[in-house]
């Protein structure tokens, strides 16, 4: 595959008042002798003006740099149009190259004087739909999934502002976040109820899934799946909730476990202004992890399962332990897991000592780190995870392996590694060679195979 390298830049300009009149541009376009290509971020045709809809600064920068190849290629021009769909299929835009204009018409300051295409669109969703009940039997997996969200959950204990969890079950339509408000009100009491440990957890591996691209896009299928079913005001306001409640965190509730975490993630040698900065990172982090898995349970009922595993897997993800599966849903396919196994059984306890110490020491390397976050995002959105170390293998063989790994304070890692394995598995087509190389160069003393063991067909 050839990478092409841009040699322009795409400037994202946001609204400072909030209200989506975000946009994007490219800058050096004008010297290949083409106008620079200016993008909306909500459409600015069509009868729909995407009030709770826009394309993000990653979906603009994408399209401005294809549009901008094919400008230069002469494979399109002025006048003509294109489709792109998101949301699964669910949303559909349509854009059109419009005739050059001046670049300060569009607030393109750092275009210059070179004219700027304006790439107006439309956007085509699905109408909202009237609000109905669950069927039955819905509502019976809403009660099972109920019990086990709410295992480990105090029920006395109030949420900031007062919200409890109900103490009876009620799966009407006309709840605050829809007949399945009892289940997004449970994942919110994981948040309220939070000590470090939680926090620490669901800031690491919602930043895995954030460097990877994949933590708000639930979020938006779920929005756009909600409204032929008229949860789009549900959605709306989980949105608003979260977020509203992941701005107090640390200020009025939680205050001592947040400031720990804040510790344990970043250090104690940051300024005030950096703790202050980091603070609103790691606030926002939660927010988008909650908000994704709150919309994808609020839509469980109607979402296929990708969309639903890869909403709640980083939330759910986070508040288990580190490699471990955030449920069964999202543990590999037998096939994957008979691969893996076979590596676990021709290793020694020394050599899964070795490996589980080979990767703890490997973390420090900013590459193998990558790599490593990289895969982790994939097993927490997907069925790509290991399952826990002793359901692997007879717990009987690898016993003394065990004793040997907790000894060391090495579990954790050893179950890190396996679910790493195993998400490189399951998504082998997707690494790069680099990115392989970087993953197996540490573990090449005791797993010499463990390359042509990835690139050998699965099954």
């Amino acid at each position: 595959m050839t990478h092409r390298k841009p040699f322009w830049q795409v400037q994202a300009v946001f609204d400072p008042d909030g209200g989506g009149g975000d946009f994007s541009y490219t800058m050096g376009l004008a010297g290949r002798g083409v106008p620079e290509l200016h993008l909306w971020a909500r459409p600015s045709l069509g009868d729909d003006p995407g009030e709770d809809w826009k394309l993000s600064m990653r979906d603009t920068c994408h399209l401005l740099n294809e549009l901008a190849w094919d400008l230069l290629q002469r494979r399109v021009r002025v006048g003509d149009s294109f489709d792109r769909t998101f949301d699964d299929g669910l949303v559909t835009a349509r854009f059109q190259l419009d005739a050059p204009q001046e670049s300060g018409t569009l607030e393109a300051y750092g275009a210059g004087d070179s004219p700027v295409i304006p790439v107006r669109w439309s956007l085509e969703r699905p109408p909202v739909g009237p609000s109905a009940p669950m069927s039955p039997e819905d509502e019976a997996l809403a009660t099972t999934r109920w019990l086990e969200l709410t295992k480990e959950v105090d029920f006395s204990r109030e949420a900031p502002g007062g919200c409890r969890l109900p103490r009876r079950l009620d799966w009407s339509p006309d709840q605050r976040y829809g007949p399945r408000t009892p289940l997004v009100l449970a994942l919110m009491a994981h948040l309220w109820q939070a000590d470090a440990t939680d926090l620490g957890g669901l800031v690491h591996v919602a930043a895995y899934v954030d460097g990877a691209g994949a933590l708000t896009y639930p979020t938006s299928v779920s929005r756009s799946a909600a409204r032929p079913v008229g949860r789009h005001r549900a959605l709306a306001a989980i949105h608003s909730d979260v977020h509203a409640l992941a701005d107090e965190l640390g200020k009025r509730w939680l205050r001592k476990a947040f400031m720990q975490m804040q510790r344990d993630v970043l250090g104690a040698e940051l300024s005030p202004h950096q703790r202050r900065h980091a603070a609103d990172s790691l606030r926002h982090l939660l927010a988008d992890s909650l908000t994704a898995a709150a919309s994808a349970e609020a839509m469980a009922d109607v979402l296929p399962l990708p969309t639903r595993l890869a909403g709640l897997g980083p939330f759910l993800g986070g508040l288990v332990g580190p490699g471990e599966p955030p449920g069964p849903e999202w543990v590999a396919s037998p096939a994957v897991l008979g691969a893996v196994r076979q590596v676990v059984l021709g290793l020694t306890p020394a050599e899964m000592v070795e490996i589980a110490h080979g990767h703890r020491e490997a973390r420090d390397d900013p590459g193998y780190q990558e790599v490593y976050a990289w895969l982790s995002a994939r097993a927490v959105t997907g069925a790509a995870s290991a399952p826990l170390a002793a359901e692997l293998v007879d717990p009987a063989w690898q016993s003394t392996a065990a004793i040997s790994l907790h000894l060391r304070g090495l579990a954790g890692m050893w179950q890190e590694w396996l679910t790493a394995l195993t998400a490189s598995l399951v998504h082998r087509l997707e690494l790069s060679e680099a990115r392989l190389e970087t993953w197996v160069a540490p573990f090449r003393q005791d797993l010499p195979d463990l390359r042509g063991m990835l690139d050998r067909p699965v099954g």
